[in-house]
């Protein structure tokens, strides 16, 4: 998951004030080179000049016949017309050109709405339940899908 703006504090993986110390060029960086951690694509719903919503996506070098999404998120204003689904689409798609067999990623728990994405999308729990990070009262639901 992702930090996302003020209206999602409690359901991303990272804090506001957390990513706000990030300077704008390593954002930059971030998206264009990846995390270092395996093959990744980065993408961007845009509308006019402005993100919409964005969602990554990364085959790790460790288990490369596993992809996993991260930082699914759309604008409040944006959500239920279609980007989630369109981001997780293109995203599904570019893990299926890669040698990944399937498709991991975290939900939190009670999202109901990104939770019904995931599920119309073929997602089925593992499962397995975390810490949304260190110190939350909110818990993780593991999913995944075959490719």
């Amino acid at each position: 998951t992702w930090c996302g703006d003020r209206t999602d504090p409690a359901l991303v993986g990272s804090t506001l004030a957390d990513e706000r110390v990030s300077p704008d060029a390593a954002w930059r960086a971030w998206a264009v080179e990846g995390w270092g951690i395996g093959s990744q694509t980065t993408l961007s719903a845009v509308d006019g000049d402005r993100w919409v919503g964005m969602g990554v996506c990364i085959v790790l070098d460790a288990e490369p016949r596993t992809a996993k999404v991260f930082a699914m998120w759309v604008e409040p204003a944006a959500r239920r017309q279609g980007v989630g689904r369109g981001l997780l689409h293109a995203l599904t798609e570019w893990a299926s050109s890669t040698e990944a067999e399937e498709l991991h990623l975290d939900v939190t728990e009670g999202n109901t709405a990104a939770m019904d994405l995931y599920e119309r999308a073929g997602f089925a729990s593992t499962g397995h339940s975390a810490e949304l990070r260190p110190g939350s009262q909110f818990r993780t639901l593991a999913l995944r899908k075959t490719l």
